[in-house]
This record gives C-alpha cells, structure tokens and sequence, in this order.
C-alpha cells in the first residue's frame, strides 16, 4: 500500500469530518476541531516523502495540502462565530477534493505500472492452433 493512498484517505476522512462537524456543532466547537485537524495534516503531510513515494503532481498536492493546513491552523484561532463556521466547512470540502486528487493520483499511477510491466510468458501450447499429426486442422463440431 501506498503512503499517497494512506495520505490521502485519512485527509479525505478527516476533511469529511471537519465538513460535517463545523455544522453540527456550535462555531467555536468546530473551530477548535478544525484547529486540531489542521495541526494533524501538517504532520501528515510529509510523511510520504520519507518513503520517496511522490511524482512532480504528488508534490504539488502535498504543498496544497500544507498551505491548506496552515490556513486552517490560522483561521481557526483567527474568526469567530459564523465566520469560523463557513470557513471550516469549505477547509473541510477542500481537504476531501485533495484527498480525492491524491486518490485519484494512486490509481492512475497505480494502472500506468501495470500497464508497462512486462507479460507474462505464455506457452506455445496456449497461442498455437491445434494440429492433427498429419498436418491437418482440427474442425470444430
């Protein structure tokens, strides 16, 4: 399993969290969450790239991702009340769209190396059409 792919869904799960939370509880309850959630991806933001497991796009999205963070960090010890609230739903809808771009990102890199991998050897036994000892083929009935 891929560090991108667990990046990404935890960012994906906790982004959807946030998302629901910031409505359901009052706005400085969501503010506080989404202080601690953006304190999380910023930690977990990197931790793909100890494993070197990152393309030019995958960067790109981890550098959203951290901007992203931070933003969130900042804004929920900035605003207040209905503000905090409206600005937590859209960092949460954010971090669930990148995290569907990471996800997105695993598979299609995923696909591309199974497409360039090598085929399998295949026996001659399987790609050759039957032939009677005589030199005839076979018909079907």
């Amino acid at each position: 399993m891929h560090a991108r792919y667990v990046t990404s869904l935890l960012s994906g799960l906790l982004g959807g969290f946030v998302l629901v939370a910031s409505q359901v509880f009052v706005p400085g309850d969501a503010a506080w969450l989404a202080f601690a959630f953006g304190i999380g991806l910023l930690v977990l933001t990197p931790i793909p790239l100890l494993f070197g497991d990152r393309g030019y796009a995958g960067l790109g999205l981890d550098g959203l991702a951290a901007l992203l963070a931070i933003w969130t960090i900042v804004a929920s010890l900035v605003f207040t009340g209905e503000t905090v609230k409206w600005l937590s739903f859209s960092e949460g809808a954010a971090f669930v769209l990148l995290a569907v771009g990471g996800l997105t990102l695993n598979q299609v890199r995923l696909a591309l190396r199974i497409s360039h991998a090598a085929p399998a050897a295949v026996p001659a036994s399987l790609t050759s059409s039957p032939v009677a000892s005589d030199g005839r083929t076979p018909v079907a009935a």
